[in-house]
């Protein structure tokens, strides 16, 4: 979902009409936020998964994944992910 908004937003597409699209799901600093959180590292750091997640942790630019109006999805949503390589 994330790079999706990226996506829209680095193609121009007005944050209003990206709310739209994401049928209300987004607010305007969610989609700002997410847009600050892509910039942290250059695109070429070579960081293990571990080391992002700690670093992605340890930011306050995503304290607003604290809040409980983030939380929509629950454990029982969805089906688990196996990655087979």
């Amino acid at each position: 979902m994330v790079a999706d908004v990226l996506e829209q937003v680095e193609s121009g597409m007005a944050y209003e009409a990206i709310i739209e699209e994401w049928r209300g799901t987004l607010t305007r600093d969610a989609i700002v936020k997410a847009a600050r959180v892509s910039h942290l590292l250059p695109e070429d750091t070579d960081i293990s998964e571990t080391e992002w997640l700690q670093a992605a942790a340890a930011n306050p630019s995503l304290d607003f994944l604290k809040d409980p109006e983030e939380g929509i999805y629950t454990l029982s949503d969805g089906e688990p992910f196996y990655d087979e390589r």
